[in-house]
């Protein structure tokens, strides 16, 4: 089974405080961290895409430079090649069926 994760766009309104987050020099105010919790819920034998450059995914900026290892991850997607998804992310571990795990580049 294929499943491909994407974060949607959403529509600029006063509720979105997209307007405040020059003042906070930040580009969201939360990561969309439900997808990898999505993620993580899935059966481990099904490929799961996110950080696929082939997707043209526009949520990546939220854990551009954020995840360990997600960056390499990325970039080894970008050739001509089929990507590999069950290559390990150094940065996100399943240690059983109930834990996910991110590592963070900074805190």
């Amino acid at each position: 089974m294929n499943v491909l994760l994407i974060y949607p766009e959403f529509p600029d309104t006063f509720w979105s405080l997209k307007h405040a987050l020059r003042f906070i020099h930040k580009r969201a105010i939360m990561p969309p961290l439900g997808l990898l919790t999505v993620a993580a819920m899935l059966p481990r034998q099904w490929n799961k895409r996110l950080a696929d450059l082939k997707n043209k995914s526009t949520g990546y900026w939220a854990f551009d430079q954020r995840v360990v290892g997600l960056d390499d991850f990325r970039s080894a997607s970008a050739g001509e090649r089929p990507t590999d998804y069950g290559a390990n992310v150094a940065g996100l571990k399943a240690p059983d069926r109930y834990t996910f795990q991110i590592t963070l580049t900074a805190p």
